[in-house]
């Protein structure tokens, strides 16, 4: 389940190093968006996967990570066992990969990046979305990774009249496919009604006999079948029981999405013929917070803390949560210092990974000495970090838990072989 954050979210700030020295160096540059150390959730993260010699060992996750829906009103337990995904990463079901990004080849610091290939228009909304959904960021080829990794797995779902990319959040790069096209249903999970003008209704209800030209036919035949799985899914939903733990998703966009991913996942095998793979794909917007941040970006997060750690329990209630992964993708992550009111296009970000699948409670990948004397800043003003993981090698590692084999994965992700394996590397593959 991809959940994308359009805008760029300014990811710093998820899980920030408390030791003195770096937290005094992050602080120091952060300036005014720095979070507070005394704010900082209480427990922090030990790395066991990597020494980082920079940031010390230790980290304390942003408060409104602890953010939960209980029905009625926001709570935050911000100790004991905690709550939202403050309490899931202390659970051992979620995690943050650092540094992620889009990447031609590795780049090991600021000196190596003035002779290295670096992907076109860096800092571009459109380009970074783009990129970041092909998982190919020096081709304009547009097909997504979800869709390539859907088109692998297309053989457990053939004999189904149902796609397995569906799309809470309209048409998207990331689910386009050869052999699979993304279903697209509303936001609430109901399918999108099929009305038009009176000649294409027409048309899709096969009453315009007369019609002999292929366009005509095909487009018929097209919506005739879009029209019978309309009817059938739409009879299904309507059908079925309230998701485990309906009440707990928040009142938001990406509160309804997750909700109707966890209604389709609960009537998977209520259809014709049963769905054994899906890929799902939400987003939710706001996250270019040039301006008004420290007001804006905590409500963020908030949001995809309740939705996310709602969703997460839906899926332990209904014995799939080892079945069900969820991710977080981001245009790109943003400078670390501020322009006096947030901070602006950067490149490397950090991710958050939920699932029981999830080697959870830990840091993966490398986090940048987050200062601006960082060798991987190639910004000495603002702070832009260069990435220490690739798209493609994040998204092998969700691609092998789905069931690709190693030898496979360059079908779905044919630049994956630019960089260094990810699956059974201990400080990159987060999955069990």
């Amino acid at each position: 389940v991809c959940v994308f954050l359009f805008g760029g979210n300014d990811s710093t700030n998820l899980f920030v190093p408390t030791a003195a020295g770096p937290y005094g160096d992050y602080a120091a540059d952060r300036g005014n968006l720095a979070v507070a150390r005394a704010d900082l959730l209480a427990h922090p993260i030990a790395p066991a996967n990597y020494s980082d010699p920079f940031n010390g060992n230790a980290f304390g996750m942003h408060p409104n990570l602890a953010d939960e829906f209980d029905g009625s009103n926001v709570i935050n337990v911000p100790g004991g066992a905690g709550s939202g995904l403050r309490g899931l990463v202390n659970e051992g079901k979620a995690a943050l990969l650092a540094g992620v990004g889009t990447l031609v080849e590795p780049i090991a610091d600021r000196t190596a990046f003035y002779s290295s290939a670096t992907p076109p228009e860096l800092f571009s909304h459109n380009s970074q979305q783009f990129q970041w959904q092909t998982g190919w960021p020096d081709s304009a080829l547009k097909r997504g990774w979800g869709g390539r990794l859907a088109d692998l797995v297309y053989c457990l779902n053939e004999s189904s009249a149902f796609s397995t990319s569906i799309s809470l959040a309209g048409f998207n790069t990331f689910q386009i496919g050869d052999a699979v096209a993304q279903y697209s249903l509303q936001s609430d999970g109901t399918p999108a009604g099929l009305e038009g003008p009176e000649f294409l209704t027409d048309l899709a209800r096969g009453l315009l006999p007369g019609q002999r030209n292929w366009l005509g036919q095909g487009y018929s035949e097209i919506k005739t079948r879009a029209l019978e799985n309309f009817d059938q899914l739409a009879a299904v939903i309507g059908n079925a029981p309230a998701v485990p733990g309906t009440e707990r998703y928040p009142r938001s966009f990406l509160g309804e999405q997750l909700r109707a991913v966890a209604r389709m996942i609960s009537v998977r095998n209520d259809l014709a013929t049963p769905l054994r793979r899906q890929i799902f794909f939400c987003a939710t917007g706001g996250w270019d917070t040039h301006a008004g941040q420290n007001a804006e970006h905590p409500r963020l997060i908030g949001n995809v803390s309740q939705a996310m750690t709602a969703f997460q329990r839906s899926m332990e209630q209904m014995g799939l949560a080892d079945s069900v992964t969820a991710f977080t993708a981001s245009d790109f992550g943003r400078t670390f210092t501020s322009n006096g009111k947030g901070s602006d296009h950067g490149w490397a970000g950090n991710q958050l990974i939920v699932g029981g699948a999830v080697r959870g409670g830990d840091i993966y990948g490398a986090m940048p000495r987050l200062s601006l004397a960082s060798e991987l800043n190639i910004d000495d003003n603002r702070g832009s970090f260069i990435p220490t993981t690739s798209i493609e090698q994040y998204a092998a590692v969700l691609a092998h838990w789905f069931g690709v084999p190693v030898a496979n994965l360059a079908e779905a992700l044919p630049t994956l072989g630019r960089f260094d394996m990810p699956i059974g590397n201990p400080t990159l593959d987060f999955m069990s």
